[in-house]
């Protein structure tokens, strides 16, 4: 697998960090909520898919 590298100035990922450290979440956590706040903008019924997604999960 091709090692994708992100150029990201060091004054944005420091304020990432700090964000994330301020709001006690995750990187993880922020990454995955930005993703999913972009794509239902792009795909309004996204929300609706992911979610039936979990009940089903819960359901197992």
């Amino acid at each position: 697998m091709e090692e994708l590298r992100f150029n990201c100035p060091k004054k944005l990922s420091q304020k990432f960090w700090m964000t994330c450290r301020d709001r006690e979440e995750t990187l993880g956590g922020a990454l995955r909520q930005l993703m999913l706040r972009e794509i239902v903008i792009s795909d309004p019924h996204f929300r609706h898919k992911v979610n039936d997604l979990f009940d089903e999960m819960e359901e197992d």
